[in-house]
């Protein structure tokens, strides 16, 4: 598993996460194992960065799919993502409130009301932005069929 740096801890198991810019264009990130232990990974090109997290994305997001579908939440860095709502620093934000979650230099989660709350620090950005816009969409996690 992999975690966006400088991203808040999480639980045990549930400590997903993303990648970081670093200077020159070149991308580093951690990598944290379900056991703990931890990878810094520096001075990375794109099509590196891109294989790691498509590695990373394929192992979690079967187990997470199935987590947050049967009930349990899930943190991805500083949100917490549950069946019923997200959670970002106090701030619930049931589903049925939620047009749309989307990133645009951060994470945005369009309100039906026309407002909005933005998320910093949130890790594995690919698959919460996933699993959001399935459980917004389609009112389960469901995801679409992940390659072997």
């Amino acid at each position: 598993m992999a975690r966006r740096r400088g991203a808040g801890a999480a639980p045990d198991h549930s400590e997903y996460g993303g990648w970081s810019l670093a200077s020159s264009g070149t991308l580093s990130a951690i990598v944290t194992r379900r056991d703990g232990r931890k990878f810094v990974l520096k001075w990375l090109s794109p099509q590196a960065v891109g294989f790691v997290q498509a590695q990373v994305f394929r192992e979690m997001a079967p187990r997470v799919r199935d987590e947050l579908n049967g009930g349990q939440s899930v943190r991805f860095g500083d949100v917490e993502m549950s069946r019923d709502a997200l959670v970002h620093k106090g701030e619930r934000i049931p589903w049925e409130e939620i047009e749309k979650v989307e990133f645009s230099h951060t994470v945005v989660v369009r309100k039906r009301d026309g407002t909005r709350a933005y998320f910093f620090n949130v890790a594995n950005l690919d698959l919460f932005l996933e699993l959001a816009h399935a459980r917004s969409t389609t009112g389960r996690f469901d995801l679409p069929k992940i390659p072997q």
